[in-house]
């Protein structure tokens, strides 16, 4: 009856999930999902913290306050905008942009004295723009350039659009603007970039959603009359080797031809203020120069994701009841949507999470009602099936596939894992029974989450020792990288931990650590009545053994010859000794886990591993040299001073096999 409902909720489960998938999928990239998703990414500005202000970077604002006190109407002599560049040149600006168009000419004298200033400043940059004019029987796209006696002055001529969203709102940008009529045209902000800095590599294909640090007014501004009053003139520091952008920053404007030049950005809903055209080209020029561009996940793998994400909740939740699977939903929904901030916040990735949050609603509503008419019978089946173990991480794997409660094992290969604590009966002997239970409860919670955040399975504790492995009940293809990180990790963790416990009056919790790589058989062990999943084997119990032969080396992190073969190259070792465990007859060679190769290795590690190489070459009297260096600067290596006994005991015998091992007598 339970392989019955379990099939039928497994196909139900695929079907929902599937046709969810392909109906979701079908709402993507249409008018409704994308201002939902833009609404939400507006709110991850609202709650996003403000970036610091560039330091490279002004804006000289045609502002009110410049008009009162120019006393001029628009458009102003050129012969003022030349000396504005001539100031701004002999300031030290490293790049002058105007967000303005010259197109068409003025006074002759005005015109040929800006003419000059803008080719004697030799670093300025004009805009161009395209214009669409149409009406229901007319439609045309219209080049407007500057005059040319300046087009051919500038220094770079850069188109000056910015597109908006469906909704009004400027996000996105390219730094090439394409048009069907005049083709490709890169923009004011490509060529600042390139003449500001020469050797930056930017691709013409470089897009994505600009990097706002802030709402409007948050670059430095200074007026336009300010650069010019030769009465109060700007430091040089406001200007030397910046990027000087001249733009308008009217918020109001008299004449219908001066309609100001302003855009609604993300903190629009914030702030109720819309933000400067130049503001805006100057986030572009923030976000290229610092090359932190926030690029939207890949539609292929956001489908890829969906279809998992759908049909795996999907079919989650039909083996949930429905106060779990509010639950569930609502820890997915904080998930989901932390996760988007996240990446968002600290990767410059947006990944839309409007629509993956509709689907969770609705596959929820739909599970509900299927699990209201098979819930009876399957929780009862469900709840004496559970009952008979003892590991929480395998009630997923027994609700997929509960077949496996019946006993047996298979032959896989695995990496297992014991630790053990060094003097733990002197320690127990010394304290309470109180306080012995709460060290130990505090140490195995540390340990286990360790291990479980790394696909890990928490065999079995004995006494104060843990055992555990990686490779069953879910393949893991890099279980021994995973058995070896654990093992750092832990370490780190007690270290902080002892540092608790000393602050508290209690002791120490020096741990050793033993991990093996091998085929053995896992699977469900016990009676019919009571079992247990774990592992067992000669690869169980060379794992074991490594544990104790730490105490020989004064070693924390033993692993054998199998468990280095496969991380050799993520991790920092050194070999330790080659050894015949008691009851073996061959030799293994057992190495120490320093740390993960992403850190520094330690300087001595180079010299260790030269010293080993001329001990197995028999070079013992140069290797002996070697390691009492290294033992003189580290007292307490006991692996330097194992290979000194050894070398020593080679040199006085005469031996002349420096691949001999060392046999154990005891375990």
């Amino acid at each position: 009856m339970t392989k019955k409902i379990l099939n039928i909720k497994t196909l139900f489960g695929l079907i929902l999930g599937f046709l969810f998938s392909i109906f979701f999928l079908s709402l993507d990239k249409t008018q409704v999902d994308e201002w939902l998703e833009y609404k939400c990414y507006d709110f991850f500005y609202y709650i996003k913290p403000l970036s610091p202000q560039p330091e490279n970077m002004l804006i000289v604002g045609i502002d009110e306050a410049s008009f009162q006190e120019i006393g001029l109407k628009w458009p102003w002599p050129r012969s003022l905008h030349a000396e504005l560049v001539n100031i701004l040149k002999e300031k030290g600006a490293k790049v002058i942009a105007f967000d303005i168009l010259f197109a068409d000419p003025t006074n002759e004298e005005d015109d040929l004295i800006f003419e000059k200033s803008i080719k004697d400043a030799g670093n300025v940059v004009l805009l161009e723009t395209i214009d669409d004019i149409s009406d229901p029987n007319f439609s045309r796209k219209i080049l407007v350039q500057p005059l040319d006696l300046f087009y051919n002055a500038a220094n770079k001529i850069g188109i000056g659009k910015i597109n908006n969203d469906i909704d009004g709102t400027v996000r996105q940008f390219n730094v090439i603007y394409k048009d069907d009529t005049f083709g490709e045209r890169e923009t004011i902000t490509y060529w600042i970039t390139k003449l500001y800095k020469p050797f930056f590599l930017i691709s013409k294909h470089y897009h994505g959603f600009i990097n706002y640090i802030g709402p409007s007014r948050t670059f430095k501004t200074v007026s336009y009359y300010q650069v010019i009053n030769k009465d109060y003139p700007i430091p040089d520091h406001f200007v030397k080797d910046k990027v000087v952008l001249v733009g308008r920053m009217l918020e109001a404007a008299a004449n219908p031809q001066d309609q100001p030049d302003f855009f609604l950005t993300p903190y629009y809903t914030i702030t109720n203020q819309r933000m400067a055209g130049s503001e805006i080209h100057m986030n572009i020029l923030n976000t290229i120069l610092n090359n932190n561009v926030i690029t939207e996940i890949s539609s292929e793998f956001y489908y890829i994701l969906k279809i998992i994400i759908f049909m795996y909740l999907t079919f989650l939740m039909l083996f949930m009841s429905p106060f779990r699977g509010i639950i569930l939903l609502t820890l997915s929904y904080i998930f989901l949507y932390s996760i988007s901030y996240y990446y968002f916040l600290q990767e410059n990735l947006w990944i839309p999470p409007v629509l993956l949050s509709l689907f969770l609603t609705t596959s929820y509503t739909c599970c509900s009602v299927f699990h209201y008419f098979t819930s009876d019978r399957e929780k009862r089946w469900l709840r004496g099936a559970f009952s008979r173990y003892v590991s929480k991480e395998l009630i997923d794997i027994i609700s997929a596939h509960p077949e496996k409660l019946s006993l047996g094992g298979e032959e896989r290969e695995l990496s297992i894992f014991f630790s053990d604590v060094k003097g733990f009966t002197s320690i127990s002997e010394k304290l309470e029974p109180q306080k012995l239970v709460y060290i130990l409860n505090i140490y195995f919670t540390r340990v286990t989450q360790i291990i479980l955040n790394h696909k890990g399975t928490v065999d079995k504790f004995i006494g104060d020792a843990v055992m555990a492995f990686w490779g069953a009940p879910i393949d893991i293809e890099n279980h021994a990288e995973m058995a070896c990180t654990s093992a750092l990790e832990i370490q780190k963790a007690i270290n902080k931990l002892d540092e608790e416990f000393a602050k508290q009056g209690l002791p120490s919790l020096y741990t050793r650590i033993g991990i093996h790589t091998g085929r053995a058989v896992v699977g469900n062990m016990g009676s019919n009545e009571r079992f247990n999943y774990t592992v067992m084997g000669d690869t169980v119990n060379l794992a074991s053994r490594l544990e104790g032969v730490n105490k020989r080396y004064s070693t924390k992190i033993l692993i054998s010859e199998e468990t280095y073969s496969k991380v050799a190259d993520k991790f920092w070792t050194r070999e330790v000794d080659k050894i015949v465990v008691k009851g073996k007859e061959l030799p293994v060679t057992i190495y120490e886990l320093i740390s993960n190769r992403q850190e520094q290795p330690p300087i001595w590690l180079e010299k260790y591993d030269n010293a080993v190489t001329l001990y197995r070459e028999n070079r013992f009297n140069e290797a002996l040299v070697i390691f009492t260096e290294i033992l003189e600067a580290n007292q307490e290596d006991g692996a330097s001073r194992n290979f000194i006994e050894l070398s020593k005991n080679a040199i006085e015998t005469g031996q002349v096999n420096g691949q001999k091992a060392t046999v154990l007598k005891e375990k």
